[in-house]
């Protein structure tokens, strides 16, 4: 309902919310199969728009399988309360929340953002791997740590990727390329959840999950701290 109220809003605002002095694309606001392709096709050409699309595709995916598994591996691995796990849990998510935030300031303080893209991305991987070397008797104040700095890295990515993807888009081309991005960003988001339920199954072990989806999220970091075609 909330939804559907936000849409009526958005649709009697529209003349005063959109920009008319650009030429409108393809075939102004009409439906065709070019517009449904274009958005992607406009990503893929682009080296620059792909890394960046691929790089929310491998971040969003480490970042929905923490807040998926997070609280079970807490609980049934590690052998926390569900009261103790969703604590340390809503800990990590409250850092994501403040770390959009810090990322956003301390990117707009530096000169290559996206190599503060990159630190992330290896600040998350390794604490997937770290997640992944958890045992039983490591104490809360041990966890609470962790979870924090992994929520703040694996959850707080978006504000400057979308940034840097505005940034990249040609002119008058911003919402056209976030939706293609954002194409890569909900295939990583929707199809990490069963590939980590499938690695659980296979080897019995929440760690492999974790090592394997941290071990790509800190390659693609690397990638991205080193490149200096996007600094």
């Amino acid at each position: 309902a909330a939804c559907a109220a936000l849409g009526v809003v958005l649709g009697l605002a529209r003349g005063r919310l959109s920009d008319r002095s650009r030429p409108q694309s393809v075939s102004g606001l009409g439906f065709s199969l070019r517009s449904l392709t274009r958005p992607l096709g406009m990503v893929f050409r682009s080296p620059r728009l792909l890394l960046l699309g691929v790089t929310s595709m491998v971040y969003s995916a480490l970042q929905m399988n923490m807040m998926t598994y997070l609280v079970s591996y807490l609980n049934v691995t590690l052998e926390h309360s569900l009261v103790v796990a969703g604590l340390v849990f809503s800990c990590s998510q409250l850092a994501g929340i403040v770390g959009r935030i810090v990322w956003g300031l301390v990117a707009d303080r530096m000169h290559t953002p996206i190599r503060l893209m990159g630190a992330l991305g290896l600040t998350s991987g390794l604490c997937a791997f770290a997640m992944a070397a958890a045992r039983p008797d490591w104490p809360v104040a041990a966890l609470v740590p962790l979870c924090i700095v992994f929520g703040a890295t694996a959850a707080g990515w978006n504000g400057i990727y979308f940034a840097l993807v505005a940034q990249a888009a040609p002119a008058g081309e911003e919402s056209t390329v976030t939706g293609g991005v954002q194409f890569l960003t909900f295939f990583g988001a929707l199809s990490a959840p069963p590939l980590f339920a499938l690695a659980v199954a296979l080897s019995g072990s929440y760690a492999l999950g974790f090592s394997l989806f941290g071990l790509v999220t800190l390659a693609l970091g690397a990638v991205l701290v080193s490149w200096r075609r996007l600094a």
